[in-house]
């Protein structure tokens, strides 16, 4: 497990600094109004703490003390981990459900297409009351819009 937390600090640290170095400069807009947010303030923000817990994963995993008992036993079942069809089904149909999605937030707005995403997805985990269903559908977008527009005063498409 050390040589995995090892290897998942650097490529998160290496793709922050990329975002960080290059994406977040390069492609978004340095133009604002005085007494405004810069609107890369939030992606270099989420950048930043993604590449501070790289770090602090690096430092935690270089720290530990081997244990052969305990890697041993992590290897066995890492062994019995694999990626069947029932893995490469779930991995397309959520997939599916993404361009689904992009497409409902495109032609539809946001309201319809978390209606019916939540929908699906209470269905889909298990809710099968058909009142809770179509409440949760039809509240919980109305909720997040309201909290977006008067919290951040940003419409939703």
């Amino acid at each position: 497990m050390k040589r995995v937390d090892l290897a998942a600090s650097i490529i998160i640290l290496a793709f922050s600094g990329l975002a960080l170095g290059w994406l977040i400069p390069s492609f978004i807009s340095t133009n604002y109004d005085a007494g405004d947010l810069p609107p890369s303030l939030i992606s270099s923000l989420s950048m930043g703490v993604c590449a501070i817990t790289a770090i602090l994963l690096g430092i935690s995993s270089w720290r530990r003390k081997d244990d052969n008992h305990q890697e041993a036993q992590e290897d066995e079942a890492a062994e019995k981990l694999s990626f069947g069809i029932r893995e490469a089904g779930n991995l397309m149909l959520w997939l599916a459900a993404a361009g689904i999605v992009w497409l409902l937030l495109k032609f539809v707005g946001f309201e319809v297409a978390s209606g019916a995403v939540i929908a699906a997805g209470a269905v889909y985990g298990g809710i099968r009351n058909p009142l809770k269903v179509v409440l949760a559908a039809l509240i919980i977008p109305q909720v997040i819009d309201k909290a977006v527009w008067y919290g951040l005063n940003i419409k939703l498409p």
